[in-house]
């Protein structure tokens, strides 16, 4: 599988699917791995988009022994892989608290993401999610059966219990320590001023049985933050990636071949 080095050293590991003109980075959020975008990319016509699966330093198959989780470092971990495979430019598809990366990333580098998905995202400002909360989820992680027992309302009835399992096991596999580094540095912390909202058009798809990061917590939390959004409501909870993947795809599909035409 190929990898990407960041300035700061960090080896970011990715899996490319397709070979098509569009370039989507897609990556995770708080603990998981590019991993969880294999059913979207499957439903992805290769002829048109090329995926990047993207590990995020620590993460998955990504190697980082460092400290620093600030944006600019997270950021150049989807800058690297851009680099990597010479794309001039690409689009983000942010999973939750990837999207709250995915829009600093927007905002950072507007001639090189035109514009940006953005799927049960976090918004710019602190998690909804006490710190508190979010501390005893990573200690938690350590075995994977507690953080299942933790978070399978985040999971609607269509995900099959395999499938959560093989979710829940990838999140406990991610050390504890950097669980409570992000859950503070990132979703704890507001993105910097002038790098949380873009005018890039955007698309926002949430779950409507999403217990934190809903219909309402979007329209008062991102949509604000968006000048040019377009709003997707699944009948999903929060992962819609695994609970509805082709009704995803094709939303990630419209969107993305509309605005390249334009």
């Amino acid at each position: 599988m190929p990898t990407a080095q960041t300035p700061d050293g960090a080896q970011i590991h990715y899996e490319r699917r397709g070979t098509g003109p569009t370039s989507l980075a897609m990556f995770s959020g708080w603990g998981g791995v590019g991993g969880l975008w294999f059913a979207v990319a499957r439903h992805l016509d290769p002829r048109q988009f090329t995926c990047w699966l993207i590990d995020l330093r620590g993460h998955g198959k990504s190697v980082y022994s460092g400290a620093d989780y600030g944006w600019d470092a997270v950021a150049s971990d989807v800058m690297s892989v851009a680099e990597a495979e010479a794309a001039e430019d690409f689009i983000p598809v942010g999973f939750s608290m990837g999207g709250k990366v995915a829009l600093y990333l927007t905002a950072k580098y507007p001639a090189r993401i035109p514009r940006v998905i953005l799927v049960s995202p976090a918004g710019p400002g602190p998690a909804p999610i006490a710190l508190e909360e979010r501390r005893q989820l990573a200690r938690k992680a350590a075995d994977w059966q507690q953080l299942k027992a933790a978070i399978r309302n985040w999971f609607g009835p269509t995900v099959s219990e395999a499938t959560i399992d093989s979710c829940c096991r990838a999140l406990s596999r991610t050390p504890g320590a950097l669980l409570e580094i992000t859950a503070e540095k990132l979703l704890g912390a507001p993105l910097p001023a002038g790098f949380d909202r873009t005018n890039a058009p955007a698309l926002v798809v949430m779950g409507e049985r999403d217990p934190h990061y809903g219909p309402g917590y979007q329209d008062a939390n991102v949509l604000p933050f968006l000048s040019h959004a377009q709003k997707a409501v699944l009948p999903s909870a929060h992962f819609a990636p695994l609970e509805h993947p082709v009704e995803l795809a094709a939303l990630i599909s419209s969107f993305a071949r509309l605005n390249s035409a334009a």
